[in-house]
């Protein structure tokens, strides 16, 4: 019994360590509420994603052009800078230009999903989220980002 118990979490701990090593890019998650940003980088990091957060714009726009993050996950609606804001502001960073963005909002409104996309949001996801529809559009954008970097 203590073989097979050790073997099972021997084989566990391998399973844990291939499922971390499929995904390598850094994820920066920007909500001003706590428990979104816990849940969104506990969910994300447990399949192996490097995860960044930032409770700001001002934070997010200063992260993004050191940090250099393969997808940022971006509210909308926060204090000081709001989330389109910066969508702008980093889509006239040369450093951050090119970085995909993702929108959460907490209203449902059309105007807002239209919105995103002009400022070159490329998935909009609206609150609340399964955790499973969110690291789906973060797969699904990955995948849409290797392929452009591809066709460079």
């Amino acid at each position: 019994p203590a073989a097979l118990e050790s073997n099972l979490l021997e084989s566990m701990k391998n399973k844990q360590a291939k499922a971390k090593a499929i995904h390598w890019e850094r994820i920066l998650v920007v909500d001003d509420e706590a428990d979104v940003l816990k849940t969104i980088q506990v969910n994300l990091k447990a399949h192996g994603f490097d995860i960044l957060t930032a409770t700001s714009g001002e934070e997010c726009l200063a992260m993004a052009a050191t940090q250099k993050p393969d997808v940022i996950i971006l509210y909308i609606i926060m204090p000081g800078i709001n989330g389109l804001e910066v969508a702008r502001q980093l889509r006239a960073n040369p450093t951050t230009k090119n970085v995909p963005v993702i929108f959460l909002t907490a209203r449902a409104q059309e105007a807002d999903e239209i919105e995103a996309q002009k400022v070159g949001g490329v998935a909009f996801i609206k609150k609340p989220f399964s955790t499973q529809h969110l690291y789906d559009t973060v797969i699904s954008v990955l995948k849409l980002q290797r392929g452009i970097k591809n066709q460079v």
